[in-house]
């Protein structure tokens, strides 16, 4: 074979190789159509009409990475009048649209029709205690920071109206007091949090920080404003568990209710408890891909529990932990059909049972087009409400009440005992991640390092969102740190602040 002839053979493997792979990316870009649509819609609308974020913002630095390399061909249609945003790509569009008292839905089918928004429902919620008419807070110039003893008014706490107040019934009598060390320390920290690390992008927006009942620390990133609902994505699961545990403490339900009563499908043996743990046996995938199970229920379905309940089993539950955000879909459904009884709806429900207890005007869950909310992934409240939630969930755990309520501190440890198979460096309990190792080592070396945040306590536990959304609790050491950002990946720097936050606060001696 002369040389002439063997490059002519390696241009045409070349280019026939060239082709495949193009075919390849298009047929990808193709499939990725509704969640790279849906995704941009649903973000858009919420973040302009429940967050009150600039959209230029939005669009740049909030979906535009998530969606690359599709970002640049995407196509907006924002209505500001009727609060709808359209977005088209290689086209295929979806429309999102934003209502008073349950922020923006996905207004798409499976067949891409525009179809009507239902009603919401008896439940008549006012938009101030919803939270979620369009909001009208101001956008700070540059990122303020405040770390001061509680006796003192801080610039950043000041600046929240009716801010949840986190001391009352927290245990703590004495006002918390931060010598000079210690404040230079935190401020330190937060430096750091807030610092982009090299061929990084972290991208912190917020940071909070509550100790002994009382917040000793905040700041925030332009622009994020103490005033605004911040998206908790995958937090949402561990609300979920925590509206499932007040209902059954008001006897509503309980956990070992059987999923079968509300869709016999699914078979006598599938409880509600099962589906908080992440252990159904169903067959869903969640990894995040063009039409796996998971971006076709958020951008596909109309009926987000019907889809996951229309699943096939794949094996017995309770056999397997596996993460599913179906899970978390389904077992709302259980949970509303429960809570919303005759002329009662879930949001008064969820307005009279947590959300005015705790001082939270702010909160805004968003549904499918069944009116199911979206337990999975979509709830919003301000960075002061994550903090009372957290501070809530540190009091239950220490079996105190904050402003009359409280979860049982049987419940909180039930919550909080790791489900069977669960991975090791990601134990999850019943709605919550927790910080224990892989019982199944028996070196102690081995057992640390297979913790999530090995030099964290085993007592620590978190709700998490992605890109790095967090409400973290050391009960142990009254400790609240709630943390929001844009960060791919886990190196959010979340352990290293935490760690330095312990460190801080422990007496110098």
């Amino acid at each position: 074979m002369s040389m002439r002839h063997r490059i002519g053979v390696l241009v045409h493997l070349l280019l026939w190789g060239l082709g495949i792979l193009l075919l390849a990316a298009v047929t990808y870009l193709w499939l990725a159509r509704p969640v790279v649509t849906g995704y941009a819609a649903k973000y858009m609308c919420s973040g302009l009409w429940v967050s009150g974020l600039p959209q230029s913002w939005l669009q740049q630095t909030a979906i535009a990475p998530a969606l690359q390399p599709a970002s640049d061909w995407l196509e907006y249609d924002v209505n500001e009048q009727q609060r709808r945003v359209r977005v088209g790509f290689l086209g295929l569009s979806q429309t999102a649209q934003w209502a008073a008292g349950r922020g923006c839905t996905l207004l798409n089918d499976t067949e891409n029709r525009v179809v009507a928004l239902p009603d919401t429902g008896t439940g008549q919620v006012s938009e101030e205690l919803s939270g979620s008419r369009p909001f009208s807070g101001s956008v700070s110039g540059s990122v303020s920071d405040s770390v001061s003893e509680p006796s003192s008014a801080s610039p950043s706490a000041s600046s929240t109206p009716n801010s949840p107040a986190l001391a009352v019934n927290s245990g703590n009598r004495v006002p918390v007091t931060l010598d000079e060390r210690q404040q230079q320390r935190i401020h330190q920290l937060l430096n750091e949090a807030f610092a982009e690390p090299d061929g990084q992008s972290r991208n912190t927006l917020a940071v909070l920080v509550s100790w002994k009942g009382q917040r000793i620390a905040e700041r925030y990133q332009v622009p994020v404003t103490a005033e605004t609902p911040m998206l908790g994505w995958s937090m949402t699961k561990s609300l979920l568990a925590t509206w499932v545990g007040l209902a059954e403490q008001q006897q509503l339900l309980t956990r070992n209710s059987p999923v079968a009563e509300l869709w016999p499908q699914l078979g006598p043996q599938l409880t509600l408890e099962h589906l908080l743990r992440m252990q159904s046996g169903l067959d869903f995938d969640e990894w995040y891909q063009p039409a796996d199970d998971v971006t076709t229920m958020l951008y596909c379905s109309a009926d987000m529990a019907a889809m996951v309940a229309g699943q096939r089993r794949e094996i017995a539950p309770a056999t397997e932990w596996r993460y599913s955000s179906g899970d978390s879909n389904l077992a709302a459904s259980i949970w509303l059909n429960a809570v919303q009884l005759g002329d009662s709806h879930w949001r008064d429900w969820l307005q009279q049972s947590l959300w005015q207890p705790l001082g939270i005007e702010h909160a805004t869950v968003e549904t499918d087009l069944s009116g199911t909310p979206v337990a999975s992934s979509y709830s919003y409240m301000t960075p002061a409400e994550w903090l009372a939630v957290g501070q809530f969930w540190l009091n239950s755990w220490h079996g105190r009440k904050t402003q009359g309520i409280g979860l049982p501190r049987s419940w909180m440890q039930q919550a909080l005992t790791p489900t069977l198979n669960a991975n090791a460096g990601h134990m999850y309990g019943m709605g919550f991640w927790l910080n224990l190792p892989d019982p199944t080592l028996a070196d102690a070396g081995e057992r640390k390092f297979s913790k999530r945040w090995p030099e964290l306590p085993e007592s620590v536990f978190w709700a998490r969102g992605h890109d790095g959304q967090y409400v973290l609790i050391a009960p142990e050491q009254q400790l609240v740190v709630v943390r929001f950002g844009l960060t791919p990946g886990l190196d959010d720097g979340m352990d290293t602040l935490v760690s330095g936050l312990l460190d801080a606060l422990t007496p110098a001696g």
